[in-house]
């Protein structure tokens, strides 16, 4: 398995994992016996939970991706490089 498969499997993952806790979170919340006002409380509470989850999990996706594009730019560079001086 590559590099980039463990990342997106790993990615993949966590994004079910998310939304595995969201619905689980969601379906305890509507089948505990609460008062509406305070069951929606709840549902509020963890829907920004999962709000800042996903800004976190978007932000860590986000910095992966630059990473790459910039190990491939820099590859890239070098082997133009590295075939310009060959032929030279």
């Amino acid at each position: 398995m590559t590099h980039d498969n463990r990342e997106q499997t790993g990615y993949g993952f966590a994004v079910g994992m998310l939304c595995g806790v969201a619905v689980g979170a969601a379906l305890g919340l509507l089948l505990a016996p609460t008062a509406g006002k305070e069951l929606r409380g709840q549902i509020g509470d963890k829907a920004r939970w999962l709000g800042d989850q996903s800004k976190d999990l978007f932000e860590t996706a986000r910095r992966t991706v630059t990473d790459v594009a910039a190990a491939g730019k820099d590859a890239y560079q070098k082997t133009r490089t590295d075939t310009v001086t060959a032929h030279s």
